[in-house]
């Protein structure tokens, strides 16, 4: 029987490896990361200034809110200097796609999952 996931447990992980990589690009459903294609925000953005650990409820509000509002969307966190991004986030196979839409949005980067690469803008 496959394990519901929750969002809880989204949070921890993408914590993890975010203290480990720097980001994390996870499948909300199954909370396996996401290793292929280019990630791109602009859907809903949560930001934590000066991140810290007991603001893990609050990070756990937003996953909830990404996962009930953009079911179809990957879940992103990402630091930029103190600041941790939490994002619904759309991952496509095509680089210049992923491009466009981050402009479109005033992004400040898209992440190459297939290389572990920021592409900043």
């Amino acid at each position: 029987m496959k394990k519901f996931v929750t969002s809880e447990d989204l949070v921890n992980k993408a914590l993890a490896l975010t203290i480990k990589n720097g980001g994390a690009t996870l499948n909300p459903k199954t909370g396996e990361p996401v290793t292929e294609g280019y990630a791109v925000g602009g859907v809903r953005e949560f930001k934590f200034y000066d991140a810290r650990i007991e603001q893990i409820e609050e990070m756990t509000q937003a996953v909830r809110k990404i996962r009930q509002d953009h079911k179809f969307c990957m879940l992103g966190f990402w630091m930029d200097g103190s600041t941790l991004y939490v994002d619904a986030i759309n991952v496509t196979s095509c680089g210049e796609a992923a491009r466009i839409v981050a402009e479109t949005f005033g992004e400040l980067a898209y992440y190459d999952l297939n290389t572990g690469s920021e592409i900043r803008l």
